[in-house]
């Protein structure tokens, strides 16, 4: 969890769960909303360099995108979420183990999640439940900081750690 993160009466029980109810489902998440009631664009397919410049010249326009969508209470399997606030199974953190240090601002979540997918197990994306996320937003937009370098380089990381550049992984595990 994020330390700029609040959490609603009823995400942990529900997202407790969402883990208990299949066995296949190693990590569960809540929807993630801004401050102001938007929905932020928490969760989406695993990144390539084409989906990588999309997200980051249209991410505001797929979150407006995504909020006219009519709202399910649908508990779905997704690629990955961003790691504001995650509940997982001990024994997958057991077999996964803690996050790749190599990888130090940004997508240190999607390499975790791909472990998570290649250890056999899914990551379900609870929407009935939900917490609040003050985010600083610091590699958002075309900004040359340190944040924007760093995530570059992690982003590079994970496609040759992973192997895969174009084509993303599949899964297949139900929930």
């Amino acid at each position: 969890m994020d330390s700029d993160v609040e959490v609603f009466s009823g995400t942990i029980d529900g997202l407790i769960a969402a883990l208990e109810k299949n066995h296949h489902t190693g990590l569960a998440v809540p929807k993630i909303i801004y401050p102001d009631g938007r929905l932020q664009k928490s969760t989406d397919s695993f990144p390539t360099i084409g989906r990588k410049i999309y997200r980051y010249c249209f991410l505001k326009k797929m979150e407006k995108t995504d909020a006219l969508k009519p709202p399910s209470n649908e508990v779905i399997a997704v690629d990955y979420a961003i790691s504001a606030f995650w509940i997982m199974k001990k024994n997958v953190l057991d077999k996964i183990g803690l996050m790749d240090e190599k990888i130090f601002y940004s997508p240190e979540d999607v390499d975790y999640c791909l472990r998570i997918w290649k250890s056999d197990y899914a990551i379900a994306y609870i929407p009935f439940v939900s917490v609040v996320h003050h985010t600083q937003e610091i590699s958002r937009g075309f900004k040359l900081n340190t944040a924007f370098f760093n995530h570059i380089k992690g982003l590079f990381y994970l496609f040759f750690k992973h192997r895969y550049f174009l084509k993303p992984p599949a899964f297949r595990v139900s929930l």
